[in-house]
């Protein structure tokens, strides 16, 4: 974690990563403190994925640590689990920051997108074993990219 420049766990692996218990009970103050002890692990950017106050909406936070922003993008919940998800939503990130994006515009790509490959999932729900249907979002996120 020292030699990233972003990592970008879940909450339970944010939770393993800085030896605290895991919870489902949480709000913003909670998210905003373990994104800064996650940067005090020497990243510049940490991002959470997962992150839901309530159950309507899901997404992720991120903290630039060398501004002390906090930044926050979030979807519609889908009280579900899809594999493949956080690979997903980390791919699309790092890919929108290669582009050169700024950190809200790769969080509001990357949620955006994952929520897509979520949706084109759920009537594709028996065969999930092979992952999320990321490959029938392809055109959104291209869109995605533009209009950022």
């Amino acid at each position: 974690c020292a030699k990233a420049d972003f990592i970008i766990p879940n909450m339970t692996e944010t939770a393993f990563l800085l030896g605290i218990p895991y919870t489902e009970d949480y709000d913003e103050e909670y998210v905003k403190d373990a994104l800064r002890r996650l940067a005090e692990l020497g990243c510049r950017t940490p991002v959470i994925t997962g992150v839901h106050y309530d159950d309507r909406l899901q997404g992720a936070a991120a903290y630039d640590s060398e501004s002390d922003k906090y930044y926050f993008s979030f979807g519609r919940n889908v009280n579900s689990r899809f594999h493949g998800t956080g690979d997903i939503f980390s791919s699309v990130f790092s890919g929108a920051c290669a582009l050169g994006k700024d950190i809200q515009q790769c969080l509001d790509i990357s949620v955006k997108f994952t929520l897509d490959c979520i949706e084109a999932t759920i009537p594709h729900m028996a065969e999930t074993w092979y992952g999320s249907c990321f490959e029938l979002c392809l055109g959104k996120l291209i869109d995605y990219v533009k209009e950022q």
